[in-house]
């Protein structure tokens, strides 16, 4: 049965299409009614940073949170009139500290009333990670193996064969979404498993930060959300373990301010928290607490059994007062008690605590840290022999990262990271017996550092992570291991052509003898692949072109490290790098002037995936002069087109990002932040007189002779001495001085008029986003897209990407593949006009194309037009024998839409017998 409910802005208009259909025999477990033919229920990983506005279906609360950081102001035209927007500013619950990110504070003052629904989010569909993974997990019964990382989706593989009759080759199953936004919102970064419920939680994006999701691993089905108003996690989740008994269900969880809470369902099934430890913060105050936080960047907790706990506590020291050190301490989750896991044992841990392990008696646990020695064996593990009360300290020679027990505590495994030198490895310990630890098999090379690694509970399988790859192997046959990836590479290395005419990228993927070859040419003016026999290196840009006598180096003779620019061997600037926030420099390229000499240097940030171009100067700390946003994953190369309009960036998030570079200059603050010029009116009112198409504040749906009545962000120095820390400029001159000084990694709130209509408020940070993107799979299909969802690809390329949308905690987004929308969105002739004339409106406005009122907000009107469809009968995972299936439906269309007569399939195979069985209007 179709049934069609026709929807306009002023009444709803209902119309019922009845039809039925009858498929070919089926014997398998049927899709659901999202999925379309050839194609997964869910889409697959993310260019993390293109977000588009709003435009749902649904009905307006009557006060809505404030907007994502990216939300896009709706046009006027055409909408219904929505509800003012509301935000409030409450006191925090935990004050911050000064490495907090200012973002994260602001989310936690500005809390919408609901979860930002509604804005389209762009992401790659692909069947694997695009990003770096750092949670790994085995379902109970070790069929399923679940992953997530930086894209912000939980990817489950599972066995192909019957892994009782020879190795299993282990393949994609399904993914699971959660919500997300731009930025850092979304990433998950930990995992945890009890039977087949799946807990998810990381960098939350419903505004409270630390939000947990509870899932059905086998079905991908949406259990329950964990919040507490109250006493819940205020920060980024980092570490999850349930009880491992299933009679006494229960959830442990800890946060980056290490706020750590138990959960446990009630007689009703609802899940209650309970504070074990408060926010440091709260229990160490604020001077300990800002010392504490750049090591709670991995902060653990681990299930003993129902009743117990495991914490690292700090552990103070008063011959060493500055050092920070932690004691494992083991909680009573009724009483909060707690007492030393083996008392007189010598087991402090420096630093950071990088892993916690247990096995699943609680018999033995393991634990890791930062501490390093003297030596070839320069750092550690501990295992923890908690029957026989004794502790044993494994030397080895690299980092312990991520630590995973057997389920009778007999095998440990141990990733590591890698450095300059040495690769990572997978170490696999024999832990029976805990006096004489031995290997049981030499060392696994891996590439990239080794997050997380896992033994699946029956013992036939071992799991670790490899950057964007998950590595699957049995047990028993070490040599067979399992690659599971994305069709896909990270562009290693991006160049650009040396002259004209148009803009021509090239493209490399692999590292052969330390050197990472071109090999493939993208043509962004004429949209194209090419991957010619050989690139002539002479051709195009190199890294260090255009350096001059200038080096970046690193100075590690202070605490913390800088990074500083020298010229001619003696040192000139300094570059503001914080290490705690942007990480090491990932990437750099030198930008230069007219003359070829340089002028600038671009930097990706290791942590934050920011690029920064700083202006070069011979003392002093070097100006910002631009701010690129847009990578979900940390940058791996620069360079500068011909011309030296714009800057090209390749990350491990796979795409290839174009930036703009014009009038990119230290004196012009308000356009090198805002990318617009305000002035002072005589009604004292602060008025934008020009504003750059391809600019921050323009995406924004900004125009000219927008007045900006009031700005308001988060004032970190403030909060830290115990002043207001939300500060709001009204008057023109305070408001604009404010505007040519934001620092350029915070975030501000921005409520524009036009007229005498407010515009809704948005909030955004000092930086650009990219002009246009670019993904190229490794069977050289392609994507070229704008954010604001207008695109070329080829053939099959637009199904390589498309978008999500949140629709609030307790419910999973929607998510749809760009070849939905290809008669809204498909612009090849727009797209091949771009990069020449520098901004969208300019390249649509060349083919006459027919604009919606704003450009910007392509997605989201095709997005309202998109029919939605929910299959009634037969129902969701259901699975039948029979030799037909009888198939009934529910679409829902807009207002002055045609239905076209709809199709349906099962296993590809095309239902027959459609009939109209009624029609209705309400």
């Amino acid at each position: 049965m179709d049934r069609c409910h026709l929807r306009s802005n002023a009444r709803l208009v209902g119309g019922a299409l009845i039809w039925m259909g009858m498929v070919a025999p089926l014997s398998a477990q049927l899709p659901s009614e999202s999925a379309l033919p050839g194609q997964q229920r869910t889409a697959r990983s993310l260019p993390d940073e293109s977000a588009l506005p709003d435009r749902g279906r649904r009905r307006l609360p009557e006060n809505i949170g404030l907007p994502a950081e990216n939300r896009i102001p709706p046009s006027i035209a055409g909408r219904h009139k929505s509800a003012v927007t509301t935000y409030s500013l409450d006191d925090l619950a935990t004050r911050p500290n000064a490495h907090s990110l200012t973002t994260d504070l602001l989310a936690q003052i500005v809390r919408p009333d609901r979860s930002p629904d509604g804005t389209p989010w762009l992401q790659l569909h692909l069947k694997g990670h695009v990003g770096r993974i750092r949670g790994l997990a085995f379902s109970g019964d070790s069929r399923r193996l679940c992953s997530a990382g930086d894209d912000k989706r939980v990817f489950v593989w599972g066995p192909t064969t019957d892994a009782k009759s020879k190795p299993a080759a282990w393949s994609y199953q399904r993914s699971i979404h959660w919500q997300i936004q731009r930025g850092s919102r979304g990433r998950i970064y930990t995992l945890a498993t009890s039977d087949d419920l799946l807990a998810i939680a990381g960098h939350g994006a419903t505004g409270g930060l630390g939000e947990i999701l509870l899932v059905d691993a086998r079905t991908g089905d949406f259990q329950v959300a964990l919040v507490d108003q109250q006493i819940g996690h205020r920060q980024v989740v980092v570490s999850l373990h349930f009880s491992p008994d299933p009679e006494h269900p229960g959830l442990a969880s800890v946060d980056r301010e290490g706020r750590a809470l138990y959960w446990q369902p009630d007689r009703t099934g609802q899940w209650r928290a309970r504070v074990i430890q408060p926010a440091d913060r709260e229990h160490y105050g604020a001077e300990l607490a800002g010392r504490l936080y750049p090591f709670r960047e991995s902060a653990q907790v681990l299930m003993l059994d129902a009743e117990h706990l495991v914490l690292p506590v700090f552990f103070s020291q008063p011959d060493r007062p500055t050092a920070v050190a932690w004691q494992l301490r083991q909680f009573d989750v009724e009483t909060g008690d707690s007492q030393p896991l083996l008392e007189g044992a010598d087991g402090l841990h420096r630093g950071m605590v990088t892993a916690l392990a247990c096995s699943r008696d609680g018999s033995r646990l393991a634990s890791a840290d930062l501490a390093r020695f003297a030596g070839p064996n320069a750092f550690r593990f501990f295992l923890w022999d908690l029957e026989r009360r004794q502790q044993v300290t494994q030397r080895t020679d690299r980092l312990p990262l991520s630590l995973a027990f057997s389920e009778n505590g007999q095998t440990l495994l141990v990733g590591t990271s890698r450095t300059a030198e040495k690769s990572a490895v997978v170490q696999n310990w024999n832990t029976s017996d805990s006096g004489a630890l031995e290997k049981r098999q030499p060392d696994v090379p891996v590439s990239s550092d080794v997050y997380a690694c896992a033994i699946s509970p029956d013992g036939n399988h071992l799991a670790y992570t490899s950057g964007a790859e998950v590595v699957v192997q049995p047990a028993a046959h070490p040599g067979d291991r399992h690659r599971l990836r994305a069709p896909i590479s990270a562009p290693l290395r991006v160049a650009c052509a040396r002259r004209g005419p148009g803009y021509q990228v090239a493209i490399g993927n692999r590292k052969e003898g330390g050197q990472i070859p071109l090999a493939r040419i993208f043509d962004a003016s004429a949209p194209q692949l090419n991957s010619p026999p050989q690139v002539d290196e002479k051709d195009w840009t190199q890294p260090q072109e255009h350096r001059g006598r200038w080096r970046l180096v690193r100075d590690d003779a202070q605490s913390p490290p800088r990074i500083l620019l020298t010229a001619n061997g003696r040192t000139a600037g300094q570059i503001p790098f914080d290490l705690n926030l942007h990480g090491n420099p990932s990437a750099w390229c030198w930008i230069p002037d007219a003359d070829g000499n340089p002028r600038a240097v671009a930097i990706g940030a290791q942590k934050n995936n920011n690029v920064y171009v700083f202006g070069l100067t011979r003392e002093g700390i070097c100006p910002i002069l631009r701010v690129f946003r847009g990578h979900g994953s940390e940058v791996t190369s620069l360079a500068v087109t011909h011309d030296r309009r714009y800057l090209v960036s390749g990350g491990l998030d796979t795409t290839i990002r174009f930036w703009p570079l014009a009038q990119l200059r230290d004196e012009d603050r308000l356009i090198d932040r805002w990318g617009a010029q305000f002035a002072v009116g005589n009604d004292d009112a602060l008025e934008v007189i020009s504003v750059r198409k391809d600019g921050p504040l323009y995406f924004r749906g900004v125009r000219q002779g927008d007045t900006l009545k009031a700005l308001t962000w988060y004032d970190l120095q403030a909060a830290v001495n115990k002043n207001k820390p939300v500060v709001t400029r009204k008057t023109a001159k305070r408001i604009l001085q404010r505007l040519r000084q934001s620092p350029w990694d915070t975030l501000s709130i921005f409520h524009f008029m036009r007229g005498r209509a407010p515009r809704p408020l948005f909030q955004m940070f000092p930086a650009w986003q990219p002009l246009v993107s670019l993904v190229v799979s490794e069977n050289r299909e392609w994507a070229f897209w704008t954010p604001a969802g207008y695109y070329d690809a080829s053939f099959e390329g637009h199904r390589l990407f498309g978008w999500q949308v949140n629709r609030g905690l307790n419910a999973p987004p929607d998510v749809f593949l760009a070849d939905q929308m290809r008669k809204a969105l498909e612009r090849p002739d727009a797209m091949s006009r771009l990069l020449e004339t520098g901004n969208l409106d300019d390249a649509l406005l060349q083919i006459d194309a027919k604009l919606p009122t704003e450009a910007q907000r392509a997605v989201e009107e095709a997005y309202a037009l998109k029919p939605t469809v929910r299959i009634s009968e037969p129902a969701e995972h259901s699975r039948t024998d029979a030799a037909t299936v009888r198939l009934k439906a529910t679409i829902t269309i807009r207002n002055g839409q045609r239905l076209v007569p709809p199709k349906a399939f099962a296993n590809g195979v095309l239902a027959t017998h459609r009939r109209q069985v009624n029609r209705q209007s309400i």
